[in-house]
């Protein structure tokens, strides 16, 4: 299974309540979009591990450095892929709907019954991230 495919899966299940799964989501998120920094750690089983041991006895959760993409449509934004156009709508009580098309393409990515619009719009994201680096 991917990364990407892990991220999505969490996505789907996750509690919006649920903090530590959220901190986890952002954490896997800031290494899928930089891989690159996963030298430092070796995995990111390793990284995680490492986290949670740190703060064992702190406080609960992870607490991570890295950007809320979970819970912050700012966070969104910054990591949105260029020539992608959102659309993201609240169908209560069903939850959350999110397309991305791909400018001047007939390429989309959709995610309904998002739980929340950040988790609706993250899910959206990483499948277009994934078609870019798929037909590159």
């Amino acid at each position: 299974m991917t990364e990407a495919q892990k991220i999505l899966d969490m996505i789907e299940v996750v509690d919006p309540n649920n903090s530590e799964t959220l901190d986890e989501i952002d954490v896997r998120v800031w290494f899928y979009l930089n891989p690159h920094e996963l030298n430092m750690y070796g995995s990111l089983e390793e990284y995680l591990k490492g986290v949670r041991h740190y703060w064992k006895g702190y406080a609960k959760g992870l607490r991570v450095r890295h950007s809320k993409v979970t819970r912050s449509r700012d966070a969104l934004k910054a990591i949105r892929p260029e020539g992608w156009m959102l659309d993201l709508r609240d169908y209560s009580p069903a939850g959350w709907y999110c397309q991305m098309q791909k400018q001047y393409e007939c390429v989309y990515t959709t995610y309904q019954n998002g739980k929340t619009e950040q988790l609706a719009e993250l899910y959206a994201i990483i499948e277009a991230i994934e078609y870019e680096r798929q037909n590159k």
